[in-house]
């Protein structure tokens, strides 16, 4: 009876040290890229630069919340 537990011991120890931790997915929009801006013919430079300004904003928040995620995860 010794030996078995021993061994069952031993394949456990074994088994918990070469287990890799299970890696949640990252959300989807962790993995999308910025929208292009393209100037529109007959627009402002203004318009365009606000456009590009509102793109740049929401993909520094996607970033911010994909870093959280990350952090969560790694905690």
């Amino acid at each position: 009876m010794r030996s078995s537990q021993g061994a069952t011991a031993a394949a456990q120890a074994i088994g918990i040290t070469r287990a890799e931790p299970i890696r949640p997915m990252l959300p989807p929009e962790c993995r999308e890229h910025m929208g292009r801006v393209i100037p529109k013919l007959g627009e402002k430079a203004r318009w365009t630069q606000k456009r590009w300004e509102y793109s740049a904003d929401q993909v520094d928040a996607k970033i911010d919340r994909c870093a959280q995620f990350h952090d969560d995860q790694a905690s």
